[in-house]
């Protein structure tokens, strides 16, 4: 069974309410935040990575398409609006699809996400497929990975550097600095503490395994008898983390 995940953006509480019993019915999707402080909008989305993000596009007291231009844009962009006219202007913007509020029943809501569900289903049967197990290299679970356009910034000892999240392989506790190894080799000192940096980070494909490591789960070879591998590196998961990690893998 495929789960995405989504943000909501919205001002209007009917509207919140309505849609949050649309998705809860729905079952397929899991709602995890409910943004209406647009000043924190952006923040917020780059740090949660959603696969999916509905926007209220008939509120007009913030600039939802400026917001809509300086996201790392989630894969489906689902505009919420007044009339059907409304439509084209939004999928000329790279919106997926849009939901015309008058007309929004739990049956059109379903038909409506049975599409996506359905398209990433082929998407992930065709490919993303990444062997990782806990006892056997040879189990496979897919994933989705990050969008190549996800980016933060970091500030090392060479500037303030943009790095995509899709680069980083791991993070790793260095006496006083964080190191940020990428997948180029290359390796990135920074100020912060492990834990604020995960909260930094998106959490669907970036976990703590123990005191000292995050890594990136899409970058995850291996998984056995407790040590993951990583580019042919080795890190022991904590008992701690265990459980977790194999919830975000998709291992029972």
């Amino acid at each position: 069974m495929i789960t995405l995940t989504a943000v909501l953006l919205t001002k209007d509480l009917l509207l919140e309410e309505k849609l949050s019993e649309c998705i809860a019915r729905f079952g397929e999707i899991v709602l995890l935040d409910k943004i209406r402080d647009y000043n924190h909008a952006l923040v917020q989305l780059n740090r949660i990575l959603p696969d999916m993000l509905f926007i209220d596009m008939i509120q007009e007291s913030y600039p939802k398409t400026t917001l809509v231009d300086f996201i790392n844009k989630p894969p489906f962009i689902i505009g919420l609006v007044d009339k059907p006219e409304d439509c084209h202007q939004y999928l000329q913007m790279g919106f997926f699809d849009c939901i015309v509020l008058n007309d929004l029943t739990v049956d059109i809501f379903y038909k409506k996400m049975s599409k996506i569900i359905k398209l990433v289903s082929d998407l992930q049967s065709r490919s993303f497929v990444v062997p990782v197990s806990e006892d056997s290299p040879k189990y496979d679970t897919t994933k989705i990975p990050l969008p190549d356009e996800a980016s933060m910034f970091v500030k090392s000892n060479h500037g303030v550097v943009k790095i995509k999240f899709k680069d980083i392989l791991f993070i790793q506790n260095s006496i006083t600095l964080l190191k940020i190894k990428m997948l180029n080799e290359d390796e990135i000192d920074h100020n912060d503490t492990l834990k604020h940096f995960l909260t930094l980070l998106p959490p669907a494909h970036f976990l703590r395994i123990n005191h000292s490591t995050i890594v990136n789960l899409t970058c995850i070879e291996q998984w056995h008898r407790g040590k993951i591998t990583i580019k042919g590196r080795t890190f022991t998961v904590s008992r701690v983390y265990t459980k977790a990690l194999k919830e975000k893998l998709g291992l029972r």
